[in-house]
């Protein structure tokens, strides 16, 4: 898996990789109590084609905007 694009809003951590059979996933983590991340991606965020990762992950990154601003859901 290699990371194309990182963006850490507050502590929430979000990611676009890819793997090694050029399929795209968007993962989202959390910074736990130990300062350690942990997944809470979601599944249907896995397994894509590089566009719809693309949208996916500017998606994510607005809704943890949004999350940090108090704004809410999206």
């Amino acid at each position: 898996m290699r990371e194309l694009r990182v963006e850490v809003i507050g502590d929430r951590r979000v990611c676009l990789i890819a793997d090694q059979h050029s399929y795209y996933a968007v993962t989202l983590e959390v910074r736990g109590p130990l300062g350690l991340w942990e997944d809470i991606s979601l599944a249907a965020d896995a397994g894509l084609g590089l566009p719809e990762a693309q949208v996916r992950f500017r998606r994510r990154v607005a809704e943890q905007q949004a999350r940090a601003l108090g704004l809410g859901n999206l």
